[in-house]
C-alpha cells in the first residue's frame, strides 16, 4: 500500500539506501556524497507532492538528513572504532591532527547542513506563532543542537579528568 501511495518516495529511499550502502562498504571518505545520499532520501520524504513548495521541502529534508547522518557518525565515532565499523568521520586527516580542529570542523559541517534546512524552512508559509510552527522552529534552531551538546560534552575532557 505504501509503495502504491508513495512510489517516488519509496524509489528514492531504496535507491539512496543502496547508494549509501555502496559508499559505506567502499569506506568512502566523501562526506558530501554520504550526506547527500541520506539527505536526498529525507528530502523525498519531506516533499509528499511535486508542487510549488516541493523544492523548499526537499532542500529542508536534505539539510536535516545531512545533519542526521553526520550527527550519527559524530555520536558513534568511538563505538564504531571499537567494533571496526564504518564511520564517515573516522578519517581525521581531513580535519587536522588535533582534537580541537576535528571538533571545530565537525561543528562547521553540522552547521552547514542545518543552515540548508533552516534557510528553506524560512521560505515556507508556516505560522511561527502556532504550536506546530513553534515546534518546528524550536526543533530546527535549538532542538537538534541539544543532542550535539550532549555528545560533545561526553567527548570533551573536563579539567583534571581524562576523556574516556
Amino acid at each position: 500500500n505504501i509503495r502504491r501511495q508513495w512510489p517516488r518516495q519509496c524509489e528514492t529511499i531504496h535507491t539512496k539506501l543502496d547508494e549509501l550502502n555502496r559508499l559505506e562498504s567502499a569506506n568512502s571518505t566523501d562526506l558530501d556524497a554520504l550526506c547527500n545520499a541520506f539527505g536526498a532520501l529525507l528530502g523525498a520524504v519531506f516533499s509528499p507532492r511535486e508542487d510549488f513548495w516541493s523544492p523548499a521541502l526537499t532542500q529542508m529534508g536534505r539539510g536535516l538528513g545531512g545533519f542526521i547522518y553526520l550527527m550519527d557518525a559524530y555520536d558513534d565515532l568511538k563505538k564504531d572504532a571499537r567494533h571496526g565499523s564504518f564511520n564517515a568521520l573516522a578519517t581525521k586527516q581531513a580535519f587536522g591532527s588535533d582534537s580541537a580542529g576535528f571538533e571545530a570542523r565537525c561543528r562547521e559541517l553540522l552547521t552547514q547542513q542545518m543552515a540548508l534546512c533552516a534557510q528553506n524552512f524560512e521560505l515556507l508559509p508556516i505560522l511561527k506563532d502556532t504550536p506546530e510552527g513553534q515546534l518546528l522552529h524550536n526543533t530546527i534552531y535549538a532542538g537538534v543542537w541539544s543532542k550535539y551538546a550532549l555528545v560533545k560534552a561526553t567527548r570533551t575532557p573536563r579539567k583534571g579528568k581524562p576523556n574516556e
